[in-house]
């Protein structure tokens, strides 16, 4: 089993004894890959791409909760006859997700891209790509001081942001 690990972007221009601006240029172009950790995000499939049945061997840096599963038990990856029913197949992860390249753009140039309604793909050991997944978070909620509510505010929803803190890739070693 091969196991991933991460580094900063700072660290990772270090790495391969480029400038900090060379990594950023060649991030804009979308090689290679950069990921970030998620904990506990809802997320979605469409309905011709899922998670096949976990695995902790094949998926060591993310680990999801398959809600209404396509598999008949956890040991088969072979889906269920006639899914996807319906609806669309969801999930909640936790690890590590790679980020599109016009994402890492944004968050490079803007500061910060909101990560709700995002679209990120999950990656196997070997870095094999296994599905695209749309992030749909649970929303956060902040207090909004206004006189004409009750008790002098409002519940406002708000979508967590990522940063270029937030912008991760892999070692390698």
């Amino acid at each position: 089993m091969e196991r991933w690990d991460f580094v900063d972007l700072a660290t990772k221009a270090k790495e391969l004894g480029i400038s900090d601006g060379t990594l950023r240029a060649r991030l804009f172009e979308g090689d290679p890959l950069a990921f970030t950790y998620l904990t506990r995000c809802r997320a979605c499939g469409s309905e011709s791409q899922w998670l096949p049945a976990y695995a902790a061997e094949r998926f060591p840096m993310i680990d999801w909760i398959d809600h209404g599963s396509a598999f008949r038990r956890d040991y088969e990856n072979d889906p269920r006859d006639g899914w996807p029913p319906n609806r669309t197949p969801y999930y909640h992860i936790t690890g590590w997700v790679a980020l599109p390249a016009e994402t890492v753009a944004t968050i490079l140039t803007r500061g910060s891209a909101e990560l709700d309604y995002m679209h990120v793909g999950v990656f196997d050991s070997t870095s094999a790509f296994v599905c695209e997944l749309r992030i749909n978070v649970d929303p956060r909620r902040g207090w909004v001081n206004a006189e004409s509510y009750e008790d002098g505010g409002y519940w406002r929803e708000t979508s967590p942001v990522l940063k270029p803190a937030d912008i991760f890739m892999r070692c390698c070693r």
